[in-house]
């Protein structure tokens, strides 16, 4: 715990690169994910398909995030779930 903390005391620069480390006072480089759902769905949109389903295990935090991207752009274009 307090991982950023003791990296801090010590004078060590670090970089949060996991999606999984919660930690919001280290610089973050990652995905996204609401926007990974967004093009997603303008992707399949545009090639025509009107009836789109996901398949993940949304119990993940990301998964989560890219299934309501992907749902809110579906119901603006007025498509199925």
């Amino acid at each position: 715990p307090h991982l950023d903390r003791r990296l801090h005391e010590r004078g060590v620069r670090a970089i949060n690169v996991s999606d999984r480390l919660a930690n919001k006072r280290l610089p973050f480089v990652g995905t996204d994910e609401r926007r990974v759902g967004e093009v997603a769905a303008d992707y399949l949109l545009g090639l025509g398909y009107r009836h789109i389903g996901f398949f993940g295990d949304t119990a993940g935090w990301f998964a989560q995030l890219r299934l309501e991207a992907l749902a809110a752009r579906m119901r603006a274009s007025r498509c199925e779930e």
